[in-house]
């Protein structure tokens, strides 16, 4: 270890987070490292010795429950940086500051602001047009870019992924209706003046949490004879995007998992065509895919000598009910929907068939040009990591197991399998050192599922802290954490613990995974609630 650093995070600051205390990567450039904090700020570091040069506050209102779960990105001489919070009722935005000396450059907001307040930029007077002019404006209405960015250095174009609607019903939120824009939206953003280029809307009148927090891929491809330069995306609400990245174009989606609150995408318009499926405003309704959506934040990867795409996909349904008590309270779950729905109904909705709820996870193999699956193998267990595809045809992904498996990339066979015994959300990377490849992931285990461990994941076999491990050719073996103490193993019954247990305490149930303290429930207990009756049904 060279150094490290502490961004000095106040301890009861997860409590405002959703889904746990997350950070999904730092940039690295000309000798500076950075980095965005749970609690709001911007910070550089000198790559070599860890020493701080610059932090600047990010927020514009400490009074809400903002965070920061996302990487920051480049883009030209810019730094860039969203945030979370939309399920908390925040307002989205992201800020663009100077790379060298953290000076503010611009800030971009996702929907518009009080209507009693001057528009903060031109591009919002339009958008206001598209929401009911009495919406709830003191809920911030989201929007939240938390996922991962991407940059045309060619363009000067920064696209940027918008979250979910706050609340869910646009019934609640913006009772005439209106496509809300610009939620659910891929958005390009000139880096230079912070204007906006265009954007394309994936759900006009998001209602499901389809965030667009998924990667976005910048390629090349053969669409119906021409060479285009496109975006591609394949966001929670399971249709996968291929955009003209110049101008916002529409070129193609398609369904890559089960989808039934729409039916396709228009070709004509590049709007989707609802049905009455998924429309839950008068009744619950059973809707594919979940809030988990058909590919969640682990990264996708495109191989243009493949020319495949590489998806972790979810298939799983989701009972969505309006919750009748519904209204706003800060620092409070903000969804408008009932989170533990009457089993009688699930019973109902599903036909007695609880294996539509239940999550069944892919990696899918996804032609972009034709919008088909090529192939597809069945993973393990809940939130499985990102991938890595390579120009010598290999898919590495890591599993929440703690499994690294290497496949080949024409069909998806297994040609490496190995044990690292950490469960596995991000993408692995890879890199050479005087002509030599390695590969190496940052492996932990922990999200929305951290409360409790999902049956088979790698906790369950072994103590879950984070680690970097890189691997090679003619490698040695890899190194496995402590192994818990006193538990069953992978998929033993297990129940959650009381809230009072502390670490070390063990739980109720002879196959307890590794017992969860305190304070790692109350940093999720917002997100969690539904799953633990003793977390209630409000903010602790």
């Amino acid at each position: 270890e060279r150094w490290r650093y502490d961004p000095n995070v106040d301890g009861a600051f997860p409590r405002r987070g959703c889904c746990g205390v997350s950070s999904r990567g730092v940039q690295v450039w000309k000798g500076k490292v950075y980095l965005a904090t749970l609690d709001g700020y911007l910070v550089a570091l000198d790559a070599g010795t860890g020493r701080e040069l610059w932090r600047v506050d990010t927020f514009i209102d400490r009074s809400r429950d903002y965070t920061i779960t996302g990487a920051p990105h480049l883009a030209g001489d810019k730094i860039v940086v969203g945030n979370s919070g939309a399920d908390f009722g925040v307002r989205g935005y992201v800020s663009a500051y100077d790379l060298e000396t953290g000076a503010f450059a611009w800030r971009f907001f996702t929907v518009p602001g009080d209507p009693a307040k001057p528009f903060e930029h031109p591009e919002l007077e339009a958008a206001s047009r598209t929401w009911d002019p009495k919406s709830a404006w003191e809920a911030g209405l989201g929007g939240t870019v938390w996922g991962m960015m991407a940059y045309d250095a060619d363009l000067d174009l920064l696209y940027v992924g918008t979250g979910n609607s706050s609340p869910y019903p646009i019934w609640f939120r913006s009772p005439s209706g209106g496509d809300n824009l610009y939620l659910a939206s891929v958005v390009a953003i000139k880096a230079s003046t912070g204007r906006m280029a265009w954007y394309y809307q994936t759900v006009p009148g998001e209602i499901w949490d389809y965030t667009v927090s998924s990667n976005l891929v910048l390629a090349e491809l053969d669409v119906r004879g021409t060479r285009r330069k496109v975006l591609m995306t394949a966001p929670k609400n399971g249709f996968y995007y291929v955009l003209d990245r110049a101008t916002g174009a529409f070129l193609s989606a398609e369904k890559y998992v089960r989808v039934n609150w729409a039916s396709h995408v228009d070709s004509a318009t590049g709007r989707p065509v609802i049905t009455p499926d998924g429309w839950y405003e008068k009744e619950p309704k059973l809707v594919f895919p979940s809030s988990y959506g058909g590919h969640n934040w682990m990264p996708m990867s495109f191989s243009p000598k493949a020319g495949l795409a590489f998806i972790p996909t979810i298939e799983r349904g989701m009972v969505y009910q309006t919750d009748p008590s519904f209204s706003f309270k800060n620092h409070h779950i903000y969804q408008g929907v009932v989170l533990a729905v009457d089993p009688a109904i699930t019973n109902r909705l599903t036909k007695g068939d609880p294996s539509l709820l239940e999550t069944k996870e892919f990696l899918k193999a996804w032609d972009p040009v034709t919008q088909r699956e090529r192939w597809r193998v069945p993973l393990v267990g809940q939130f499985n990591g990102g991938v890595l595809s390579t120009a010598g045809d290999l898919v590495i992904q890591g599993q929440s197991d703690g499994h690294l498996v290497i496949r080949r990339a024409a069909d998806g066979t297994v040609l490496r399998d190995i044990d690292i015994g950490t469960g596995i959300m991000a993408a692995p990377m890879s890199y050479a050192i005087d002509g030599e490849q390695y590969i190496a992931v940052l492996a932990g285990f922990g999200g929305a599922l951290a409360p409790f461990y999902p049956p088979g994941s790698a906790p369950y076999r072994y103590q879950n802290y984070g680690r970097l491990l890189a691997f090679k050719l003619g490698g040695g073996a890899t190194p496995l954490p402590s192994p818990v103490t006193g538990g069953g193993g992978p998929g033993a019954a297990y129940e959650p613990p009381p809230i009072g247990a502390t670490g070390g305490g063990g739980a109720a149930g002879a196959g307890a995974p590794p017992p969860m303290d305190a304070p790692h429930i109350l940093h999720t207990a917002s997100c969690s609630r539904s799953i633990h009756p003793q977390l209630g049904q409000g903010l602790i």
